[in-house]
């Protein structure tokens, strides 16, 4: 399931329309890095 998807980085996500939960993402960067991680949603 996608969450959030968006470029360029712009720190205005409020995860509206998401239950409170840990979301764990995949970041493809420009020269093909992956970074993996997680964000946890409080409400």
């Amino acid at each position: 399931m996608l969450v959030f998807e968006g470029a360029p980085y712009a720190n205005n996500w409020e995860a509206q329309g998401l239950p409170a939960g840990t979301y764990y993402y995949v970041l493809v960067t420009g020269r093909g890095a992956v970074l993996r991680g997680w964000v946890e949603v409080l409400k």
